[in-house]
């Protein structure tokens, strides 16, 4: 409690009272959705590795940028519009499916491992999107837990080990993490030129003739 407020605290018939309540920013909580605290602990640590959270806060733009379309990544053709912090806010906690349904409260044990939703759009797709959203609200200072909805969901669709509320290994969900940031900023391929020469054809493979026994 003192690390994440500021102000006087007073004890009246066994109640602790704070007073000039202030947050600050980088102590925010994740919620466990069931058993998916292996994710809440990467996250909490890759949100104070400074390197690696200045430029996810930083992925679109300053406030300057706000309602305009930005580029994620150089050459990837990904562009978002950079919103506010309250929108950010709102995009992270957004559910498009009952995700709590089966999640419990208290971080209750979930065993279904539910499929990921089908209207989701490219937005919600980028991890990396719903990396500087995250980023943004843990250190804004605006408020002492946030529920991860959309971020949990993008995850689900792309590996189907992490879907469900079940215990995962930290260690393998932060290697894809990292993987999948690194596949969605880094350019595509260019295409093939069509003035590069055919490839040869495969070799073709000798008929045996097959000697008949006198």
């Amino acid at each position: 409690l003192r690390a994440a407020v500021h102000g006087n605290a007073s004890q009246d018939d066994g109640t602790l009272s704070v007073r000039n309540f202030v947050l600050t920013p980088g102590t925010m909580g994740v919620r466990n959705l069931g058993n998916t605290c292996y994710i809440n602990s990467v996250l909490q640590s890759l949100s104070h590795v400074r390197a690696f959270r200045n430029y996810f806060i930083d992925l679109l733009g300053d406030e300057s940028n706000t309602g305009k379309k930005v580029e994620v990544g150089e050459g990837t053709g990904r562009h978002f519009t950079r919103t506010d912090t309250v929108t950010c806010l709102a995009t992270l906690q957004r559910s498009k499916r009952t995700t709590t349904r089966t999640a419990g409260r208290g971080g209750g044990r979930g065993t279904h491992a539910p499929k990921p939703p089908r209207d989701i759009g490219a937005k919600d797709e980028s991890v990396c999107f719903q990396l500087h959203t995250l980023m943004r609200v843990l250190w804004s200072g605006s408020m002492t837990a946030v529920t991860p909805y959309a971020f949990i969901e993008s995850v689900w669709r792309y590996v189907a080990q992490f879907r469900g509320f079940r215990q995962q290994d930290a260690q393998e969900f932060l290697c894809f993490l990292l993987d999948r940031v690194d596949t969605e900023l880094s350019p595509p391929p260019p295409p093939p030129s069509s003035s590069s020469p055919p490839p040869p054809p495969p070799p073709r493979r000798r008929r045996r003739r097959r000697h008949r026994r006198r």
